[in-house]
């Protein structure tokens, strides 16, 4: 879905027809759907890589040292 979207520059207007990752059957997923895994896995993204500023507010001043 991801390399469709990044690749098109858009998300199709009836939505995707994708596969299911354990059964393999088609799963329809609309426009919007899509649109929410988008955000989530750019917020996901983001706060994985900027986890520690959560650690700098708590007063773990080590959070940027290995």
């Amino acid at each position: 879905m991801e390399d469709f979207v990044a690749n098109e520059q858009r998300v199709p207007a009836g939505g995707l027809i994708l596969r299911h990752i354990r059964t393999g059957e088609d799963v329809h997923c609309t426009r919007e759907e899509i649109g929410a895994f988008l955000l989530e896995t750019v917020a996901d993204y983001h706060d994985q890589s900027f986890g520690w500023q959560s650690d700098l507010e708590a007063g773990h001043v080590k959070a940027l040292w290995p």
